[in-house]
Formats: C-alpha cells, structure tokens, sequence
C-alpha cells in the first residue's frame, strides 16, 4: 500500500475554502462595526445640530395637592375663645380688665385686672380678686369670673384709658355752707387715670359742659393731676374727697403741663 503525503507549503481545495469563510467573516464584523460607529456619529451631530423644541417642550412635572382637610380649621380657635364660658352675662362689678395672657397648653392663663381702689393686678386661674369673686378662666378678650358661685364675664377696656370718672358733687357741710366755685369746678371736671404699665401716674383733667369753671380755676385740658396738698396720687381714693376739700377751703394741686409740673391752689381763697 503506498501512502501519498502532500508536500510542505502545498494547499489542499478545502483549506483554501475555510481561509476565505473566515475573511468573509472579518470583512462582515469590520463593516457592522464601522456602520454601528457612523450610526452614533450621525446621533451625535443631529442631537447638536436640532434645536429642542423640534423634540417637544419639556414641562416639569406637577404633584396636585389633594383638597385640604378643613376640618382642622374649624376645630382650632386662635383667639382662645373656647375657655370662656360666652353664655355667662356681663358683670356688673366695678373692675376693669386691663390685659389677657393665654396659657393654651395648661388651659390656664392669667390677666391683668384693676380694682375699685385704682390699683391693677395680675391675677391667675383660680385666684381670689377681692371677697367672693375668683378668676376662672381666661380668654383673648375677655375673663369669666365666679361672683358667689354665678358666671360672670369681663371684657377688655378697648378705649385709650380707663372709663372717665366724674368728681362727686360736694355735699353741704354741717354748719350749712358749701363753697359754690368749689361746688362748681367738680362739676365741670372730668378725670381719667393715666397709666404706666399698672401703676397710676396721675389723672388726666378734662372739663365737660361749659368748661367756665374749668378755666376760672386755672385748669387747661390734658393738665395730669400728680398731687394734692403735696400728697402724689396713685388711686381714686386719693382724689374721692376733692369735692368736700374744695367745699371747705380750696387745696393745692400740682399738675403736669405740657411736661413740666405747675403748682397753684383751687377753691376757696
């Protein structure tokens, strides 16, 4: 048997054919490839070259909020109203309430208060005012107060000073004589407490009808009373007896006009 053998650097039909399978092959991978680049190359120059809004205009996105739970607002009071008992009726007593500090987390709170003696204080939640009258609660403007187990209300003085007292007429004295200019100017005089903070810093002095008496005596309206016979006053005790003192002999009163003290006498001379 004679065995044939091919010479070295002879090629066989078939391995011709697989060379040229695998040319074709790289030949098709290098062309994807290139296409695939081109593709990409075109992407780029079109995205640069193409304005946006031939894409569409870009809108951001908005979250709608669902519809508010009124019911928050209806139970919230932000004037504190809640704690006053608003079918109480109004008292009669002769206080003045000057000012409310709410306290919402205790449920307490106090307020500012002034007596019949002209004097304020502050005075919280279940606290004694004067004998058989205690603060029960407290609102934005106005107290309940408990007057002999009965619900009262006060309510915040909203005017620029306390409510205007009138000087109390002069009474005839025992011996029957009564000094008319005296009788007169307390008439015609009008005074209202002027205040600093709670303490009273004098009464300002206003006339009311006429006004003659008011100026015979030397007075001019906005004169601030600050003394009487050399006694300063802080309270309407200290001016209650001005009709009796100008009925019996006229006194000395210092006032401030226009910011500086004057001091002259009134009444009888």
């Amino acid at each position: 048997m004679r065995l044939q053998f091919q010479r070295p650097g002879a090629w066989s039909p078939m391995a011709v054919s697989r060379e040229h399978a695998f040319a074709t092959t790289i030949n098709v991978l290098e062309c994807l490839v290139l296409g695939a680049l081109a593709w990409q190359v075109a992407r780029l120059g079109w995205t640069i070259a193409t304005p946006a809004a031939s894409l569409g205009d870009w809108t951001q996105p908005v979250n709608v909020p669902g519809a508010p739970d009124r019911t928050i607002v209806g139970s919230y009071d932000p004037f504190f109203r809640s704690a006053v008992d608003e079918g109480s009726a109004v008292s009669d007593l002769d206080l003045v309430l000057a000012g409310t500090r709410v306290d919402q987390v205790s449920g307490r709170g106090s307020a500012i208060i002034g007596t019949p003696d002209g004097v304020q204080s502050s005075y919280a939640v279940g606290e004694l005012i004067q004998p058989g009258v205690t603060l029960t609660a407290v609102g934005f403007d106005s107290v309940t107060i408990s007057r002999g187990g009965t619900t009262e209300r006060l309510f915040v003085d909203q005017s620029a000073g306390a409510a205007p007292v009138t000087m109390p007429q002069a009474s005839a004295s025992s011996g029957g004589t009564t000094d008319e200019a005296g009788a007169a100017l307390a008439a015609d005089v009008t005074i209202t407490p002027r205040r600093d903070g709670a303490t009273i810093t004098g009464y300002v002095l206003t006339p009311k009808g006429s006004g003659a008496a008011f100026a015979a005596a030397g007075l001019q309206p906005g004169d601030v009373l600050v003394s009487v016979d050399g006694a300063t006053v802080t309270s309407l005790r200290d001016v209650a007896g001005l009709s009796q003192q100008l009925a019996g002999g006229g006194i000395d009163i210092t006032v401030e006009r226009n910011g500086r003290p004057a001091t002259f006498r009134i009444g009888a001379k």
